[in-house]
């Protein structure tokens, strides 16, 4: 028999119901807040078409994947006695705990009604604020990297079709290691401060860096240019054309997604996935808060997350959804939330543990 006991560390963080009370308390105000600012466009607020349960369902399969496979390591490497599949079903049973799944459930069950709430925000965007931006993220790109377009640097090294469709496989993946991270911390009893401090970050990254900033920086994106801004001359069009040649060779799955989201917008309507921004970048965001939610796990899971955040910089460039400009704003706001959330859960943490003396 393999078992393992449970024991909460909650390393000075904030009590579990205290944090998940404020947690769906966050979630809620966001929501109706994204309510009230889309009702009037005509953005229709329909949750069981825009719970990205798509999203969730492939994204926890994930989770659950490795989660079995991580188990059934350490049940091998424990030498059970008797069958495989006893030791493995006693284990996963020891782990999954009536207070670990209590623990969880508030944080899985409001994750659907951010990102609902988050789409619907994203789609109003250009009609709350016209996307006016881009020109100034395009000089600022030049700026920044010498006078030449950021994709020019990158083409000698993700020009082939092969390249292309590689890095665009891993930028998708993005998807699924999202709806894993939140499941990891959602389920962690081990360190209260850690999970907390991510938590709270990953909401205020989308609040802030997701739709205030990207409501006030109202912006399209590369692959966007020549469609928002007609009169202008694309310095991106020969990019989506080597892009599109790539395709021909070699999937390019950011294409069908760039295609997927025109139509919604040109459409006007709100679908699952949909909504155009492109100032600050969301996906940099979130694997930077990656990177920094397993930074106590060790040096092999630093290196595996930070070449995962410089993968993402560079397909978020090469693919054309962002300036680079984009991503170093992001990167450097999320490290600035999460020194926030921080301080945050720690105050909340003492300010407790001074009612309780």
């Amino acid at each position: 028999m393999v078992s393992e006991e449970i024991v909460e560390n909650r390393d000075e963080g904030v009590p579990t119901l205290l944090f998940s009370i404020i947690f769906v308390s966050m979630v809620l105000a966001y929501v109706f807040s994204v309510y009230w600012l889309t009702s009037s466009y005509q953005l229709p607020f329909n949750p069981f078409n825009s719970f990205y349960s798509l999203s969730l369902s492939l994204g926890t399969g994930v989770f659950v994947f490795y989660f079995l496979c991580i188990r059934v390591v350490r049940v091998i490497f424990s030498r059970p006695e008797g069958r495989l599949v006893v030791a493995l079903y006693q284990d996963i049973r020891g782990y999954l705990t009536i207070r670990r799944m209590l623990t969880a459930a508030p944080i899985l069950l409001m994750m659907p009604f951010l990102f609902s709430a988050f789409t619907m925000m994203k789609n109003a965007i250009p009609e709350l604020v016209p996307f006016y931006l881009d020109p100034w993220l395009l000089e600022a790109d030049r700026v920044l990297h010498f006078g030449i377009d950021p994709w020019r640097l990158l083409d000698p090294f993700l020009g082939s079709a092969f390249m292309a469709m590689t890095i665009s496989f891993f930028y998708k993946l993005w998807f699924m290691i999202k709806y894993g991270m939140v499941c990891w911390q959602a389920f962690r009893l081990d360190c209260g401060r850690e999970r907390e401090q991510f938590l709270l970050a990953l909401l205020l990254c989308w609040m802030v860096i997701g739709t205030l900033m990207a409501l006030v920086l109202s912006s399209a994106g590369p692959c966007y240019y020549g469609l928002v801004y007609p009169d202008l001359v694309n310095p991106y069009e020969e990019l989506m054309l080597r892009l599109n040649q790539a395709n021909t060779e070699f999937p390019v799955f950011d294409l069908v997604a760039q295609e997927y989201l025109w139509k919604s917008y040109a459409g006007h309507y709100a679908v699952p996935f949909s909504g155009i921004s492109a100032m600050p970048s969301m996906h940099l965001s979130m694997a930077t808060l990656f990177l920094l939610g397993v930074w106590s796990q060790g040096k092999m899971w630093r290196w595996l997350f930070g070449v995962y955040l410089l993968l993402i910089m560079l397909g978020s460039v090469y693919l054309g959804w962002h300036y680079a400009v984009d991503g170093y704003v992001a990167i450097v706001v999320t490290l600035l939330l999460w020194k926030l959330s921080g301080n945050v859960v720690d105050w909340l943490a003492r300010s407790r543990a001074v009612q309780m003396a």
